[in-house]
């Protein structure tokens, strides 16, 4: 169960990043084989093999690792980085910082320009999971109360005495909790333009104080867990609507306008489109959010891929399921 909340939190981390047409984040799909995962093309060859633990394909690169070893790689595949006992973090959508563990030392790389220099952390911030769309969460290492707040990458404070948040912005909101109780999504401009109650699992509450919201917009929606253990979804627009009490979400955003769900009567996962609609219907054993053309599942025990149709693709061999799964659009 660890294993696979790890590995959701580890795709959260790749759809708060938001994706064009153009991007390695179209071109490329992550499959699943034995246990490890690899990366195949649009037309299901497969370019990395499932020799990783985990893998995260980003607007500008992709980001592996393989036991302590990890790697970066551009949109062509190219190797960037690849070196064993580093933290990767991203600074900006382009920007990733490698963060030495035993010595502290912080170097950044542009993924576009290939170009790696010594990065001297922000003496007065500590930036949380860095800058998106030119905003990020800090907090002030002076600040005793350990409250968060929102400055812009030249440094100006838009938004004090936030007690928890989401780590990055997305679509442009940022979900945050106030110190006065308040909460809900606010804009690049620190104000409240959203009104929202947000669940926190007492799980995600460690020794360490660090944000712990998950919900985040994308692609103009958001699914939310609020206060009363509902799931709603929001629009950008701040329209409201409550799941059916038998779906659960099993990702936190839209991809390619389906998210994986859980039918709690089954316990079988399926997934749903922003109109409530199950597309492809709940016969998995597992499913995961789509990266590009496919999502990984596992239908009747076996490592697999499923497209937008809902065509499956065993991992063992790539080839197409025979027969397909009797869409159903709600």
């Amino acid at each position: 169960m660890k294993k696979q909340l790890y590995l959701f939190i580890c795709f959260v981390f790749l759809c708060s990043f938001g994706c064009s047409e153009d991007s390695c984040s179209e071109d490329y799909s992550v499959f699943k084989k034995g246990g490890l995962y690899g990366i195949i093309s649009k037309d299901r060859t497969v370019v990395m093999q499932a020799n990783y633990n985990y893998i995260s394909i980003n607007s500008n690169s992709i980001i592996c690792s393989k036991g302590r070893v990890k790697e970066i790689y551009n949109p062509s595949l190219k190797l960037l980085f690849s070196n064993s006992g580093v933290n990767l973090k991203f600074y900006t959508e382009d920007t990733i910082l490698i963060k030495e563990s035993m010595t502290g030392k912080t170097q950044a790389l542009n993924v576009v320009t290939e170009k790696l220099r010594d990065f001297e952390e922000n003496k007065k911030y500590n930036i949380e999971e860095g800058y998106r769309e030119n905003v990020g969460l800090v907090w002030e290492k002076s600040n005793d109360k350990f409250l968060y707040s929102i400055v812009n990458i030249k440094g100006k404070v838009l938004l004090t005495d936030i007690e928890q948040a989401h780590s990055v912005y997305s679509n442009g909101l940022l979900a945050v909790i106030m110190s006065d109780g308040k909460s809900g999504f606010v804009d690049k401009n620190g104000k409240m333009v959203i009104e929202a109650s947000f669940y926190i699992e007492p799980s995600d509450i460690g020794p360490r104080k660090e944000p712990v919201i998950r919900y985040f917009f994308k692609d103009d929606y958001a699914l939310v867990k609020n206060s009363n253990k509902k799931w709603v979804q929001y629009t950008i627009n701040g329209e409201m609507k409550v799941l059916p009490d038998y779906i659960k979400p099993a990702a936190y955003c839209y991809e390619n306008s389906l998210v994986p769900v859980l039918n709690t009567k089954t316990m079988k996962y399926g997934y749903m489109n922003p109109k409530f609609g199950i597309e492809i219907p709940c016969e998995f054993d597992e499913a995961r959010e789509f990266s590009g053309l496919y999502a990984v599942v596992k239908y009747k025990n076996e490592d697999a891929i499923v497209d937008r149709e809902g065509n499956i693709y065993f991992s063992e061999n790539m080839t197409v399921h025979k027969g397909r799964l009797t869409v159903s659009k709600g």
